[in-house]
């Protein structure tokens, strides 16, 4: 009985039987590494980023779209108030032009009639009535050439060209008379020399000098 007992006993004295016993059974013990597990992967949505994009494109065009639609308004109210400026000058020169026409004739022809009449005044005590009016109209035809700018200009007017071209057309025969140049602001000088004027008297002078002596 004790023998078959002791028979069933590991004998731990022997070294051998320990390494069977303890590290051989681990050393029998097959150790797998453990591996980390596969990120997973994002589940794209390929349906989602299609409607952001065509959204994304509608709204570019949307504003490309306003952007020319304000570009195109902003030019066509520029275009619409050049257009308004320029017809409102143009009313502006019509208006301008003749009323310093008028006032060019005007002033002209009081010349004319208030140094014809003081010449036929001046005269009416020293000649006849025939030989007066005779003087009187030799006297309007020395002052018709002066006014009329044959031998040089009566007047000088500077002012923009658009003026200048409309006040032409309202002058009538006072245009011969008139010399015309471009400026920015608008001039009226008197253009006739005292030596012109007292040339073209002197003859008138001398024929009038030899009446009252005759």
């Amino acid at each position: 009985m004790a023998g078959t007992i002791a028979s069933l006993l590991a004998d731990f004295s022997s070294p051998i039987a320990r390494e069977s016993s303890g590290i051989g059974l681990l050393r029998a013990v097959k150790v797998t590494p453990e591996t980390d597990p596969e990120p997973q992967q994002p589940v794209v949505d390929r349906q989602a980023e299609f409607i952001k994009s065509v959204e994304a494109r509608v709204r570019a065009e949307e504003r490309e779209i306003a952007r020319k639609e304000f570009e195109d308004a902003i030019a066509a109210e520029k275009a619409r108030h050049l257009e308004d400026m320029n017809d409102q000058r143009t009313i502006w020169v019509e208006q301008q032009a003749l009323q310093m026409s008028a006032q060019i004739a005007t002033a002209v022809e009081h010349i004319e009639a208030n140094l014809s009449e003081r010449i036929a005044n001046i005269l009416r005590p020293f000649l006849s009535e025939a030989f007066r009016q005779q003087t009187l109209a030799e006297f309007k035809d020395v002052l018709a050439t002066l006014l009329s700018g044959r031998d040089a200009s009566l007047l000088k007017i500077s002012g923009p060209e658009d003026l200048l071209t409309a006040m032409k057309s309202h002058l009538g025969h006072y245009e011969s008379s008139i010399e015309f140049f471009s400026s920015e602001h608008v001039e009226i000088r008197v253009a006739t020399q005292d030596t012109l004027v007292q040339t073209q008297l002197n003859s008138w002078s001398v024929r009038l000098a030899q009446a009252l002596e005759g």
